[in-house]
């Protein structure tokens, strides 16, 4: 039981009108979330439900708004749809009856001095504020739903899963916030199918428009350093194919071929980057489409990683006549068809 005192001292919080707002002031999204959890949230890696029965990881924490919410598409139980924030998930994780008593307890977890002061948490560091400030760090923040039959009819031309896409953090996105960018803060709802591309360092992320052509096809906050799916590759390993987009990468990847993307023919890693990565296999393969850019890009690449790794790398390109890319001769040809034309180049799996 509380003391008359602390119970008078946390109703008086209230009484000053302090709603969740306040309470971020002092108190960061994570360390409420940890309550929950036992642990503070990374946006993007799957981790199972602490609120229902839950074996295989499959929800997920994405930013949304400049608000940090828990995602799980199998939640019946909270009664708060597909996602929740992090007040919501102390509520239903302690079964408090209201969100006045979720305020009640994290004021009195987190703030509540003797006195009913607030406690303030250290200052975070702030950017200078002379002219010489560096500018604000442009963010893309998406809202996700659940993968539906129109993104099973798209990626299945080219084999790939919900399981593929899940695996790769690759999410269905219902809007997407692209925060402090040239045009300033603004906002993007699609009306078709369109995912983000979410395994990257620091919340980077990469739209993907697969409908839409030329200009605003993709939209991203990535960097030459981000390589898709490097994080999939052995230690060390006989080949290694460089290819230039995630459908490519995934498409060779479920052959068996360790496959990485860069996020496009003409961005490359720096050297150190490049030199990390290819030097763990004991061949390189740049496989970009045989368009003239791809083929330029190409051999281009090939020659920076000849520099790089002593002549390991060499540039292979659907014939000239067929489809461009890996992706596409899979749709229109097959797989079967794919994989003898890899196998007869010397491309090994």
């Amino acid at each position: 039981m509380e003391s008359g005192y602390q119970y008078d001292a946390r109703v008086k919080f209230l009484e000053r009108g302090i709603d969740k707002r306040e309470i971020l002031k002092y108190v960061q999204e994570e360390e409420i979330f940890e309550l929950a959890f036992n642990y503070k949230p990374q946006p993007g890696v799957k981790v199972i439900s602490p609120f229902r029965k839950d074996k295989n990881p499959g929800c997920w924490f994405e930013q949304y708004r400049g608000r940090l919410r828990f995602v799980d598409f199998g939640n019946s139980q909270t009664g708060s749809g597909a996602s929740i924030d992090c007040f919501d998930a102390v509520k239903f994780k302690f079964d408090f009856d209201n969100f006045r008593e979720t305020l009640l307890f994290l004021y009195s977890y987190f703030m509540a001095d003797k006195d009913g002061s607030l406690i303030p948490l250290p200052p975070s560091s702030s950017l200078s504020e002379t002219q010489f400030a560096p500018k604000p760090k442009v963010y893309i923040h998406t809202r996700t739903r659940e993968y539906e039959a129109r993104d099973k009819r798209y990626w299945s031309k080219y084999g790939i899963s919900r399981k593929n896409l899940l695996d790769d953090k690759v999410f269905p996105v219902k809007e997407a916030h692209m925060i402090n960018a040239k045009r300033g803060t603004w906002i993007y709802k699609p009306w078709q199918i369109c995912y983000s591309f979410s395994d990257f360092p620091e919340d980077r992320k990469k739209i993907y428009n697969p409908l839409s052509k030329g200009r605003g096809r993709f939209f991203a906050t990535c960097k030459a350093e981000d390589v898709g799916e490097i994080k999939s590759l052995p230690s060390f390993g006989e080949q290694l194919v460089i290819s230039k987009s995630y459908k490519d990468c995934r498409v060779l990847r479920n052959l068996g071929i360790n496959a990485v993307w860069f996020q496009n023919e003409g961005m490359f890693p720096s050297k150190e980057t490049l030199k990390n990565l290819c030097v763990r296999f004991e061949q390189i393969v740049v496989f970009f489409d045989n368009d003239d850019a791809g083929l330029f890009a190409a051999e281009k690449l090939k020659e920076l990683l000849n520099g790089c790794v002593s002549n390991k790398a060499r540039a292979f390109h659907i014939p000239i006549g067929m489809e461009k890319d890996p992706a596409d001769l899979r749709r229109y040809r097959g797989n079967d068809f794919l994989k003898n034309l890899l196998h007869e180049n010397l491309i090994k799996f």
